[in-house]
């Protein structure tokens, strides 16, 4: 029987950063879900097929704002970019393939997309634009409970 564990996808923005103590500066396109192996497996090849030549995804800082439910996390928005909110659907729909009870409260139309601004994490400024060009999948391990990158999807040949 395979373990479940917690995962999503999301694009790194740091990528010289470790995974091992802290989740480097990033942007969470899927909500985190449980999954098997197997399943993140599929999902994975799902998305390879799905973002095939997809493009690079150009991410443009807004705004900051305090999510979370006592607003205590700091975060900087992300302008809703046509290529990000496709993006965005396209890995949900394989999602929804995969794991058809995903959490879909912050999705699709109400997909928020930014980065939590943590000590550590790097930092991503107003105005600010990057270019990424690959969406990584990352579980977390249940017995350390890091995140650690198990798949990664080119965007650009």
């Amino acid at each position: 029987m395979s373990i479940e564990s917690k995962t999503y996808t999301a694009l790194v923005l740091d990528e010289g950063s470790s995974w091992e103590t802290r989740s480097p500066l990033h942007l969470t396109v899927t909500p985190p879900c449980m999954m098997s192996e197997a399943q993140a497996h599929e999902f994975g090849s799902l998305l390879r097929v799905d973002l095939h030549r997809f493009g690079a995804v150009d991410l443009i800082g807004e705004g900051e704002d305090w999510f979370g439910p006592a607003h205590t996390e700091r975060v900087r928005r992300m302008a809703r970019t046509a290529e990000l909110l496709l993006l965005h659907q396209l890995a949900m729909d394989a999602l929804e393939e995969i794991v058809p009870t995903v959490d879909t409260t912050y999705a699709y139309d109400k997909y928020q997309p930014h980065v939590t601004l943590k000590n550590g994490s790097g930092s991503f400024a107003r105005g600010e634009h990057r270019s990424i060009n690959e969406l990584k999948i990352l579980r977390k391990d249940p017995g350390s409970g890091l995140y650690t990158v198990s798949t990664t999807i080119p965007l650009v040949e």
